[in-house]
């Protein structure tokens, strides 16, 4: 980028310092730079949706080593502004056209709304008997208003998954593991 991203698009009042230049580094820099004067979105917020979405793009075929562990793009990240004028869906909307045009059928691997771990599971489930499981386990997941999955609901928490007996395998956390 030639220009620092802070020139080009000035942070609202009472918003937190910008990261230091060094956080777009690479081409996730350059696609941040390029969309930034085109976008009402926070560069931080396409940043974000840009990593997160990407991860979910290449899947769990590719991961990066730290001593003898396998570590896959999968990312988590909550993006805080008010509704409907902090702009987040507008980043997430920057994002999923660019790589849209990268894979054609991602933007359909691109789910809205949480409602209960069962139901992520079930949109990753392996093949049992006729029924075929999930035929791409790459997925993104977004709830534009996030305090919903932070409130408990009696039939159906959404609730951190747990890690299996092997590895890229899911199963909802039990109910009986949370105190409320």
């Amino acid at each position: 980028m030639s220009e620092p991203i802070s020139e080009l698009v000035p942070a609202p009042v009472g918003w937190p310092e910008p990261p230091a230049p060094d956080a777009y580094y690479g081409l996730a820099g350059d696609i941040v730079g390029a969309i930034a004067p085109h976008t009402e979105a926070d560069p931080v917020a396409v940043l974000v949706q840009l990593l997160l979405a990407y991860g979910a793009l290449i899947g769990g075929g590719a991961w990066f080593m730290v001593e003898r562990t396998r570590h896959y793009p999968n990312e988590f990240a909550v993006l805080v502004g008010d509704s409907a004028v902090a702009r987040k869906g507008t980043a997430l909307g920057q994002v999923r056209e660019l790589l849209g045009e990268i894979e054609a059928d991602f933007p359909s691997r691109m789910k809205k709304g949480l409602s209960s771990g069962e139901g992520v599971v079930y949109l990753l489930r392996d093949r049992q008997g006729e029924d075929p499981g999930a035929s791409d386990r790459r997925l993104l997941i977004t709830e534009p208003e996030f305090s919903r999955v932070l409130q408990g609901r009696e039939l159906s928490l959404l609730s951190p998954t747990r890690p299996s007996d092997r590895p890229n395998r899911l199963r909802p956390g039990a109910r009986s593991t949370f105190e409320i």
